[in-house]
């Protein structure tokens, strides 16, 4: 009798180690990962900072821009423009310049959900704009940590 319930536990003990596998591959797969904030300074009187992500849910990458302390911007001072990369350094996917087109303090330019180059690692960096009054000044972002796709 000794042996079969030290069988049992060993199995359970898989089972448990199996179970708490799975959990974990879904929790990295479902994932959003963010870079840092980059803060960007004054421009034409608003504060600004900028930060890249990825979702490896939805397969999108994105860049944001938003005042540093949530005061709302006139339309068009906020631009971005989100890129999807291979963790290789190829340029995957780019939402192209897009701007806010309402006034708002934060402002997200996305690229196409479900488009990208093939299963394998990816991360986000991207560029975004502050209107200075006669013109844009861009600024790059950080990289996100990598997803897989």
């Amino acid at each position: 009798m000794g042996g079969n319930r030290r069988s049992t536990k060993v199995n359970v003990g898989f089972l448990l180690i199996g179970f708490l596998g799975l959990i974990g591959s879904s929790i990295a797969y479902g994932a959003q990962a963010y870079s840092n904030f980059d803060t960007l300074g004054t421009v034409n009187g608003y504060s600004y900072e900028n930060l890249a992500g990825i979702d490896n849910t939805n397969l999108f990458a994105w860049s944001e821009m938003a005042t540093t302390n949530g005061v709302n911007v006139p339309v068009g001072y906020m631009g971005a423009a989100g890129h999807l990369w291979t963790a290789s350094g190829t340029l995957c996917q780019v939402s192209g310049w897009q701007y806010n087109g309402l006034v708002a303090n934060n402002f997200v330019a996305e690229t196409t959900w479900g488009s990208f180059c093939g299963s394998g690692y990816y991360y986000s960096s991207g560029f975004t704009r502050a209107y200075n009054g006669s013109g844009y000044n861009t600024y790059a972002t950080y990289s996100s940590p990598q997803l897989y796709f």
